[in-house]
């Protein structure tokens, strides 16, 4: 598999790049996940493990999170508009946008989640006037 994945297949470099993950190998298997992204393979799979990367870096070290972020937000920006009707994606995409503070952008995703991390955050936005007028009562909803 290492091998195909150093010819540059696609499909070898993203089931490398999973491999090496969930053996400890993390700058391989990122590598490896990025060649495959090039060629349209692993874009979700790198996305997600930025998006949680940045998660968990956002009280600790707050550079380092928005770095990440900004990857996060590029990555999923680019499947919402390809791959319209994800809505991990677009929630994922919506809470990048909140926690940067593109409180429009962020409202216009989440609503269309289903999840409650997505509806405790559009009640965030109502209840504060971020990116919307305040409105207690659409935030209580």
């Amino acid at each position: 598999l290492e091998e195909l994945a150093n010819l540059l297949v696609p499909e070898a470099n993203y089931r490398f790049g999973l491999h090496c993950l969930e053996n400890g190998r993390y700058a391989r298997g990122m590598k490896a996940l990025k060649m495959a992204a090039v060629y349209g393979h692993a874009i979700r799979k790198l996305a997600d493990i930025e998006f949680a990367h940045a998660n968990k870096l956002r009280k600790s070290d707050k550079a380092q999170a928005e770095r990440l972020m900004h990857i996060a937000r590029e990555l999923y920006g680019y499947l919402w508009q390809h791959h319209a009707g994800d809505s991990a994606v677009s929630e994922n995409l919506g809470l990048i946008c909140y926690w940067q503070g593109d409180y429009r952008q962020a409202r216009s995703l989440l609503e269309q989640g289903t999840s409650a991390q997505a509806m405790y955050y559009c009640g965030r936005m109502y209840q504060y006037g971020d990116g919307t007028a305040q409105d207690l009562e659409k935030a209580k909803e």
